[in-house]
C-alpha cells in the first residue's frame, strides 16, 4: 500500500528505513511508531559502521603502546601520553566517523518532532526530549569509559607502600633485593639512622614477583 510521504505510515516494514531518509528535514506532519523504530535501527547501523572501526582501533593500539612504554622504566611515567599520541590516527578515524554521523542529526530531530505530533503533543516537546537525551547519553558515555583508563596503567613498585606487609608482592621486572634495599635506605633516611643501624636492621623475605 502506497502512503504519501506527507502522511504517517502505520505498520510500515523495512521500507521505513528509506522513508526516514527521504523525509530528511521534514518537520511537518507526523511519524508513526513503526516509522520511528525503523529509523532508530537505521541510526544504530549507521553509528556502528561509522564509529566502531575507530573505537576498536583506538582500544587495541592504545593498549599495545601502553604495554610497550610501560616495559621501560625510563618511559613508564609518560606511558599514557605516548600511547595516546601513537593512537591519534584512530582518534582521527573516530572523528571522521562522528562528522559523517552528524549528517543524521537533522533527520533525527525532524523524526522526533513528527513522532511527538503523532502522539498529540507539540513537536517542540519531541525536540527537547531528543536533544536532552542525546546530551545525557554523551555525558554517560564519557563517565562510563573514563574508569577504563585504570586498566591500562602498568603496575608500579611504588604501590607496595600501600600494603602493611614487610614483604609485599612486587610487579614483574622489579628486583626484590634492590627494592628492599631502596626501601630500607628511604626508611633509614627518614628515621635518621646511622649506616651501621641500617645494615643491622632485619631484612624481609623477598617473595616471588606476581602480576
Amino acid at each position: 500500500m502506497h502512503v504519501p510521504l506527507d502522511q504517517p505510515h502505520y505498520g510500515v516494514g523495512p521500507a521505513g528505513m528509506v522513508r526516514f531518509l527521504r523525509k530528511y528535514a521534514t518537520f511537518r506532519g507526523r511519524a508513526s511508531r513503526s516509522e520511528f523504530w525503523w529509523a532508530q535501527l537505521t541510526l544504530a547501523i549507521a553509528g556502528l559502521v561509522l564509529l566502531a572501526p575507530g573505537v576498536v582501533a583506538f582500544v587495541v593500539v592504545f593498549g599495545d603502546r601502553m604495554a610497550f612504554y610501560s616495559s621501560d622504566p625510563a618511559t613508564t611515567p609518560a606511558a599514557p601520553f605516548g600511547a595516546f599520541a601513537d593512537a591519534l590516527w584512530a582518534v582521527g578515524l573516530i572523528g571522521i566517523g562522528a562528522l559523517v554521523d552528524l549528517a543524521f542529526l537533522v533527520p533525527t530531530l525532524a523524526l522526533a518532532w513528527r513522532r511527538a505530533q503523532d502522539a498529540g503533543l507539540p513537536g517542540g516537546i519531541g525536540l527537547l526530549i531528543q536533544l536532552g537525551g542525546g546530551l545525557l547519553a554523551g555525558v554517560t558515555l564519557v563517565a562510563a569509559v573514563a574508569p577504563l583508563v585504570l586498566g591500562f596503567l602498568d603496575s608500579s613498585a611504588k604501590g607496595a607502600r600501600f600494603e602493611p606487609s614487610p614483604s609485599p608482592a612486587l610487579p614483574p621486572g622489579v628486583d626484590p633485593a634492590a627494592w628492599h634495599a631502596e626501601r630500607l635506605a628511604a626508611a633509614s633516611s627518614a628515621a635518621g639512622w646511622t649506616g651501621a643501624q641500617a645494615r643491622s636492621a632485619p631484612q624481609p623475605v623477598a617473595w616471588p614477583t606476581v602480576r
